[in-house]
């Protein structure tokens, strides 16, 4: 007996119309796709949302470059249930993005190197009024501390010893 894989997808056709379904009867589920969000110029009128992303290595490394820092915007307008993601390349310069007025927001990182940790000003999150907003996003070195955090094996370390008088 032929055994077929669990997620199997079957495609066939009959003119005009073709047909999809995995080989356990489910449909398929389309995957959402996230777009690059559009930028704008500084004087774009308001509201406008400014993300400022700044990488801190806390003086123990240089900092990875802020353009290795992908953010994503999820919007979600108001009255309505659907939300909506975009990505913001990262930049060494403040990057503006449009949001609707009364919609809620939140931005987020998305993508960069590790061991990096996020954290946010509080206006990365909220409901946009007809103001514009400044949302600060700092990646903190959070790695080993060269010399001090790598563990050493001091059993080896030769000894000297004076002779007894």
């Amino acid at each position: 007996m032929t055994r077929w894989p669990a997620r199997l997808l079957i495609v066939f056709s009959l003119w005009p119309i073709n047909f999809a379904f995995a080989a356990d009867g489910r449909l398929p589920q389309p995957q959402p796709q996230t777009q690059k969000c559009t930028t704008y110029p500084s004087s774009t009128p308001a509201p406008t949302l400014t993300i400022k992303t700044i990488v801190d290595g806390r003086g123990i490394v240089d900092g990875a470059d802020p353009i290795l820092f992908t953010m994503t915007k999820t919007e979600t307008p108001e009255n309505s249930v659907d939300s909506k993601s975009c990505q913001i390349p990262g930049s060494s310069s403040d990057t503006i993005v449009k949001v609707e007025a009364g919609a809620s927001y939140s931005v987020r990182r998305s993508g960069g190197p590790s061991p990096y940790a996020m954290t946010t000003s509080d206006d990365c999150t909220g409901t946009m009024k007809e103001d514009s907003k400044i949302c600060t996003v700092t990646n903190t070195y959070e790695g080993p501390r060269w010399p001090y955090d790598v563990p050493y094996d001091w059993t080896g370390v030769i000894s000297a010893s004076m002779p007894a008088a």
